[in-house]
């Protein structure tokens, strides 16, 4: 009910305060924290880039300067990834970024997942 434009009574968009709290409703309240939303986030910057191509072509790029030599990937990639780091938050960083990696150490035939 509307008075002179303002509500008459709250409105409560998932349960009424005081209300109990339910398994479910404790099991997703995790998915309400801001550490979570913002890299969901940070994920869909990046898959955004991605589709654009700037950061494959980047990718390409250094591939064709470094080849198949792993110093020489972890040196472009840090190379490239820390300056950046100075201006944007580290996960964005990562999260934009990370595709390029995946690209460098395929076209090096690098398997991603070698121990050092």
């Amino acid at each position: 009910m509307l008075v002179w434009g303002l509500l008459a009574e709250p409105i409560y968009v998932l349960r009424v305060p005081g209300s109990v709290v339910t398994a479910v409703e404790c099991g997703l309240s995790g998915f309400a924290s801001v550490a979570t939303i913002t890299v969901l986030a940070m994920f869909i910057l990046s898959a955004g880039i991605c589709r654009t191509g700037v950061i494959q072509i980047l990718g390409r790029k250094i591939s064709e300067c470094i080849g198949d030599s792993e110093t020489k990937q972890l040196g472009a990639t840090v190379g490239i990834v820390s300056p950046i780091s100075g201006f944007i938050n580290n996960t964005a960083a990562v999260a934009i970024f990370m595709p390029m990696v995946t690209d460098l150490v395929e076209w090096g035939k690098t398997p991603p997942s070698k121990p050092r």
